[in-house]
């Protein structure tokens, strides 16, 4: 165990260049060999085998025959055109951005900020405003969890309750596409920044729902649109400190009806940690935010402290089924 764990960045390094590569779909419609698999990814016929077979210890091809491979049934997540696809998840995790950053670690725990403070990265929410393809990918990303995560989101709670639903920081909108559909007669609105919100309109089209829903260009830390009675942001809090978190909470209790309802949609860590292979994905990505963003993965009582300060009081934590690790953290207008 304490082996795989040294070796552990090994895979992730092969996965990030398999993909680069477009490897997947490469050998999706059948097994190909390594001299055409070089000649169309121009790379060098040797060395790419050998990374080839590393794919195949993993368990993403299968050597059909020597030097012929296909793909498994787990490489298939690897496509870019397949539902369920975690291509552009593999691309924003185990790319350069986040290898330069986490080997900025000794450095983030000494100082506790972030790595782009000292140049070893960009800011990525800036990088995102100059490089539509980082955006894009991020969007993406961002989308691909979000599907496989939308259904518990939904079994967990009541949205039927809310007439307007506004997703702040919401991206391509797919969470709250999922939802308006599930939801007769709910009203969404997307809000995030010009990059971050660029793919919402087509999203909400194929979803069907674009007569329900709105595109706000807005940054969360100015204002969110006024007037609804449901304000909803999955995966943003986590990105952001505890102040920053304050005044995106902030905005939401100024713009919402005086009955209406702030929902944080985050993983909720234990008081006492323990080990766990199922929360790891949890600690890896509190240790990511402080490398990458300055933000951090919360507790139940640090989510009450943030909604308290915001002027709102916690009044319900609501858990998604397993395997997930999110919860639906409820706020109202504290009086």
């Amino acid at each position: 165990m304490l082996q795989q764990l040294i070796f552990g960045f090994f895979p992730s390094a092969v996965l990030s260049v398999a993909v680069r590569l477009r490897i997947p779909d490469l050998v999706a419609a059948g097994p190909r060999s390594i001299h055409e698999l070089a000649a169309t990814t121009e790379t060098d016929p040797p060395s790419l085998y050998r990374l080839l077979r590393a794919l195949a210890y993993l368990g993403i091809l299968e050597e059909t025959e020597p030097r012929h491979f296909g793909l498994t049934d787990m490489g298939q997540l690897l496509r870019t055109d397949v539902p369920g696809s975690m291509a552009a998840t593999t691309r924003l995790f185990c790319g350069e951005h986040g290898w330069r950053a986490w080997g900025d670690l000794m450095a983030g725990v000494q100082t506790g900020r972030p790595s782009h403070e000292r140049g070893i990265v960009a800011e990525p929410f800036v990088e995102f405003g100059e490089n539509p393809e980082t955006s894009r990918n991020f969007n993406q990303a961002m989308s691909e969890g979000t599907r496989r995560e939308a259904p518990g989101i939904i079994g967990s709670y009541d949205f039927t309750q809310f007439s307007t639903l506004v997703d702040v920081g919401g991206g391509d909108g797919t969470l709250l596409a999922e939802i308006v559909a599930a939801t007769p007669g709910l009203r969404g609105v997307v809000v995030d920044t010009a990059p971050g919100s660029a793919q919402a309109p087509d999203r909400l089209r194929a979803a069907g729902v674009d007569d329900r829903c709105d595109v706000v260009v807005s940054d969360f830390f100015e204002s969110v649109p006024h007037g609804a009675d449901g304000y909803i942001m999955k995966s943003v809090i986590h990105d952001w400190d505890d102040d920053q978190c304050v005044t995106i909470l902030s905005n939401c209790r100024e713009a919402m009806e005086a009955d209406g309802r702030v929902l944080v949609v985050e993983p909720v860590l234990p008081t006492t940690v323990k080990p766990s292979f199922a929360l790891l994905g949890v600690m890896m990505s509190d240790l990511n935010m402080l490398m990458s963003t300055g933000g951090k993965e919360r507790n139940e009582d640090e989510f009450a402290s943030l909604l308290a300060a915001s002027g709102l009081t916690m009044t319900g934590v609501s858990r998604v089924p397993k395997p997930s690790t999110l919860s639906v953290i409820e706020g109202i207008v504290a009086t």
